[in-house]
């Protein structure tokens, strides 16, 4: 009975021994040690890292290039996806539809004046599918401010300015009448083959 009893408690010491050398290792300064030498150890400007156990006691974050967790970071095409997956989850969460109209979410000052085409204000129409399956007609500033930043140095892009951008360059065609995935290719609306 003795060694019944013996062996369930020596099973979860050495568990438990297990836990707290793991934990050890990849301690908050390990994990901060390797971000670092990967960071520091490349081409990489700014970068931000978030570890957080599936329990929920342990949560960490670092940031290196003057970046932090609450820092807001482009990065290119991958945005596309991660905003999808972002969207999608408030979606079936009940917090948004996709038909939603975009002026629920963003000011007016930002809104006024981002789309109009042919004279027609189509700002206050654009809804979140618009947007998410790229038939907004929206325009591409991307392109104009990674080449400015390419040549005066990787920086931060405010969202104000790629607004601002967005405003100057105008729209490529009315809301729902094409489709353009913007990575280095011109539009297709129905103007164009």
């Amino acid at each position: 009975m003795k060694l019944l009893v013996i062996i369930p408690i020596a099973l979860v010491c050495a568990i438990i021994a297990a836990w707290i050398t793991l934990y050890i290792y990849f301690s908050n300064s390990s994990i901060e040690k390797r971000f670092d030498s990967v960071a520091l150890g490349r081409n990489i400007y700014e970068a931000v890292l978030f570890v957080e156990n599936t329990a929920g006691d342990f949560s960490e974050s670092y940031g290196y290039g003057g970046r932090d967790i609450d820092s807001p970071l482009f990065t290119a095409s991958i945005t596309k996806i991660f905003t999808t997956a972002c969207v999608l989850q408030l979606y079936e969460e009940g917090l948004l539809t996709l038909d939603d109209k975009i002026s629920l979410y963003i000011d007016d000052d930002v809104l006024s004046g981002l789309h109009v085409y042919k004279d027609v204000e189509y700002s206050y129409d654009l809804t979140v599918s618009d947007l998410l399956f790229q038939t907004s007609g929206l325009p591409d500033a991307f392109d104009n401010i990674a080449s400015d930043t390419m040549e005066n140095g990787d920086r931060h892009v405010p969202v104000d300015e790629f607004v601002t951008e967005i405003k100057k360059l105008g729209p490529c065609f009315a809301p729902n009448s094409g489709k353009a995935y913007y990575n280095g290719q011109p539009p297709k609306t129905p103007e164009s083959p």
